[in-house]
């Protein structure tokens, strides 16, 4: 099926005889970009006016990104659902939050067994959040609510029961660095020497199992 743009006689008819600015001819034919019908009109060697084409009006709009504060210029045709000031901030729209594929809630659980949230830039939280991802582990986000304030980087939430994606106020604790790193290599000492215990008190009862037999 052929497109209006594709038509020779009605390009010419309304970019020549019309003299309809690019912008507008690209607006009928519901492009968002001028370029194809520049395209078109050299493709049908129909005469396109150099100063005209330049002195197409733009529009400045701002960056769709969120925290940009970077303007561009587009064309009205070319102004859709969202407008970015280069490639990149296109890019990292789409992968951010709900606009990413995977999106799932905002909440997965990390490489480490913690939660992780999704937060956003408006959030009195977010100065916490790692970058470039605004991610935040539950228990920091839970422990910073608790206490009405963002927490220090030195400072730790420790998990009392061990687990790490039960995050109720309740079974955190706040911590220094110095201070949780001790707690927790005091807590594997004392598994690692409970677990020679049970291998030994269990060897013990096997051989007197064995004794009793004979």
């Amino acid at each position: 099926m052929i497109k209006l743009y594709q038509d020779r006689e009605w390009l010419y008819q309304k970019y020549i005889v019309e003299e309809l600015l690019l912008s507008k001819i690209a607006e009928l034919c519901k492009l968002k970009h001028i370029e194809i019908i520049y395209y078109w009109l050299n493709k049908y060697d129909i005469k396109v006016y150099r100063q005209k084409y330049h002195e197409e009006k733009k529009i400045r709009v701002k960056c769709d990104l969120p925290g940009c504060n970077k303007f561009t210029e587009r064309f009205p045709c070319e102004i859709g659902k969202h407008t970015f000031c280069c490639r990149e901030h296109y890019i990292l729209y789409l992968n951010v939050g709900k606009n990413n594929t995977n999106w799932k809630g905002g909440k997965r659980i990390d490489n480490f067994g913690y939660i992780k949230l999704w937060i956003n830039k408006d959030n009195p939280f977010y100065p916490m959040a790692n970058k470039p991802h605004n991610e935040i582990r539950e228990h920091r986000l839970v422990m910073a609510k608790h206490l009405g304030r963002c927490l220090e980087s030195w400072e730790q939430v420790h998990h009392k029961n061990g687990i790490k994606t039960d995050n109720r106020i309740k079974n955190l604790e706040l911590m220094e660095n110095i201070g949780h790193s001790f707690l927790h290599r005091e807590n594997t000492a004392l598994k690692k020497e409970i677990k020679e215990l049970r291998e030994l008190l269990s060897n013990q009862q096997q051989k007197e199992v064995i004794t009793c037999q004979r």
